[in-house]
């Protein structure tokens, strides 16, 4: 996992500061980041599982905050994010490092070492604003499936580094505006499904280090 500085609380008092990244969790910090209401761009690490719902109680008031990253404190450690309901007004970058039960309703995403056993189509609830996804390192399974009416405005859902990954299947009415599909250092994905082919809004499909019989197939045109 990611560590940070160890910094005195009392940064928490510069009401002007407008970035604090490469922080660590202390419950002192994570209560007090509330105080910047003028803060656009946070980075914290090394979070418990218990500070989670009064970290998600400051991020509520720093109404002008653009990009967010956190990180547990290891990778079997839960993020509890769940009582942000509502993400701040201009918050669209947020990048997650650690165990996720459930996606929290932001525009902009990415899940690293999320440690998901089971598809994470399937096990998070789909945000209904979001549009750009990162999975890495995020998925233990061999299939992605995207069910129907799933991330109605997603655009961009880029794949990387699961190691197991050999296929993913979009069923009828999932992704409807998707436009961008990258699937990367996925060394055993070998089959994209016709549910790809027909989403008629993608404008660039992305693959590297994938499979070479997955390279083989697209110039063969393979069915699914």
């Amino acid at each position: 996992q990611i560590s940070g500085c160890e910094i005195p609380s009392q940064v928490c008092t510069f009401q002007g500061l407008q970035k604090l990244s490469g922080i660590n969790a202390t419950n002192k910090i994570v209560e007090s980041i509330g105080n910047l209401t003028q803060l656009k761009n946070l980075a914290i690490y090394k979070v418990k599982e218990d500070q989670g719902k009064k970290l998600c109680d400051s991020i509520k008031k720093t109404t002008s905050l653009f990009s967010l990253d956190i990180s547990s404190i290891s990778e079997d450690e839960p993020l509890h994010l769940e009582s942000l309901v509502s993400s701040p007004p201009y918050l669209e970058d947020v990048w997650l490092l650690g165990h996720l039960e459930r996606l929290p309703p932001w525009m902009k995403l990415g899940l690293y070492f999320s440690n998901l056993a089971q598809n994470p189509f399937f096990s998070l609830k789909s945000p209904p604003n979001l549009l750009w996804l990162k999975l890495y390192d995020a998925y233990d399974g061999t299939e992605l499936r995207c069910y129907t009416s799933i991330f109605l405005k997603l655009k961009t859902l880029i794949i990387m580094n699961l190691a197991n990954l050999r296929s993913i299947v979009v069923e009828e009415g999932a992704l409807p505006n998707l436009q961008t599909l990258s699937i990367c250092e996925c060394p055993d994905f070998r089959r994209v499904g016709e549910g790809v082919r027909r989403l008629a809004t993608l404008k660039l499909l992305n693959l590297n280090g994938v499979s070479h019989e997955m390279v083989n197939s697209i110039g063969k045109g393979e069915r699914e």
